[in-house]
This record gives structure tokens, sequence and C-alpha cells, in this order.
């Protein structure tokens, strides 16, 4: 058992590993939505009228999987440039599986933010990927018994422009 995990965990880590270099798999910062349309494998753009009757949302999109994890990567852009790519699991039973892979990879965050408020908490971290070129931020929240998380990648200089 501790050997499949340990697999497991190596695999993540790996593929984690080739998400990290200045863009996210095959796409680079500041890549148009055309061009990650034909980088990236499964893209799918849909557009949803959002509930508060403003403008059309569109959203571009592909499946993807690491060690088992499937997950939905959502491409966004900022004045026609790709600024961040953020992973969230189809099931988010998975999102506590997502913790060790990170922490092996990326090491101890360079932030930890965990607020609590009426019965819910969120849990923050970030890191630096200097190599990579990339900000990493995980999120875990826990509302009212309900579990979400994600994994955002944006390039180093978005993420210190923001504050980070």
């Amino acid at each position: 058992m501790k050997r499949c995990y340990a697999f497991t965990l190596c695999v993540f880590c790996l593929s984690m590993t080739a998400a990290a270099h200045a863009g996210w798999q095959q796409t680079k910062w500041g890549m148009t939505e055309s061009q990650v349309i034909k980088a990236v494998p499964g893209v799918e753009i849909t557009i949803t009228d959002p509930p508060s009757g403003g403008p059309p949302v569109r959203g571009v999109h592909a499946p993807y999987s690491a060690s088992g994890i499937k997950m939905t990567a959502l491409f966004k852009f900022e004045m026609g440039a790709l600024k961040t790519v953020s992973l969230t699991p189809e099931s988010f039973a998975d999102c506590e599986l997502i913790k060790d892979p990170l922490l092996a990879k990326y090491g101890r965050p360079e932030t930890d933010q965990n607020d609590q408020v009426r019965g819910s908490s969120m849990l923050t971290w970030r890191w630096k990927d200097a190599v990579g070129e990339n900000s990493i931020e995980y999120k875990f929240m826990s509302i009212m018994g309900s579990i979400l998380c994600s994994v955002k990648y944006e390039s180093l200089d978005a993420a210190e422009n923001n504050g980070f």
C-alpha cells in the first residue's frame, strides 16, 4: 500500500513539474485564446449568462488528469493574453489527495493562510516556482460541510504585480 501511494505521489509530482514551465502544460503565458486551443487537446469553449444579467461569460476549459485525479483546467485571459490556469478536481473528494504532491514538489508554502468563520474554513497555500516562472496557489475550502478546492497557476510577473 505504501509503495502504491509513493508511486502515485511521484507520478503526480512529475506531471505537475511538466505543467510548471513558464505556462501550463503546452501553453505559455501571454498566448492568445486561439493559440491555447491549438496547443491543448480537448479544449472546449462555453458561453454562459451570468446570474446578474451582465454580459455573457466566455469559458475556455479542457479535461486534465494527474495520477488518476480527473480535473478541469480553466484558462483565463486578460486583454487577449493567457494569464492564469486553474485546476479543479471533478470530485471534490480528491481535494485531500492534491495536497501531498504539491508539498512534495514545492516544499513548504511561502504563505500559509487558514481562515475560519462560522463553521467554514479556507486554507490558502502559495509558492513561487522561479525555475518554472510560475506562482502556484492551492485553495481548500470547507463551507458548511461541503468541500471545494483548486490549484491556480499564473506567471510570477503577474503574481508579483498582484502583491505576491
